[in-house]
């Protein structure tokens, strides 16, 4: 089953969602993906999108994200 996964980040800025462009161009190859959008909103910025299931979100995720904030709190 389908799953929407949405992230809120506190503070975050355009030019901060920009640098991390490079995560967002192999996920269009990963498994699961479906379709990702983000968009300013008040206090920081939003983060949507749709995977195949919350498994391959996590996989994504833990391989992909949580090695880019090494040190830093970082949930999903």
């Amino acid at each position: 089953m389908a799953v929407l996964m949405t992230a809120h980040i506190p503070g975050a800025t355009k030019e901060m969602i920009d640098g991390l462009r490079p995560l967002l161009g192999p996920i269009r190859t990963a498994r699961g993906f479906v379709v990702h959008a983000n968009g300013p909103v008040p206090g920081g910025w939003r983060v949507t999108e749709v995977w195949d299931s919350r498994a391959d979100f996590e996989a994504w995720f833990d391989a992909s994200v949580k090695p880019q904030f090494a040190g830093a709190r970082c949930r999903r």
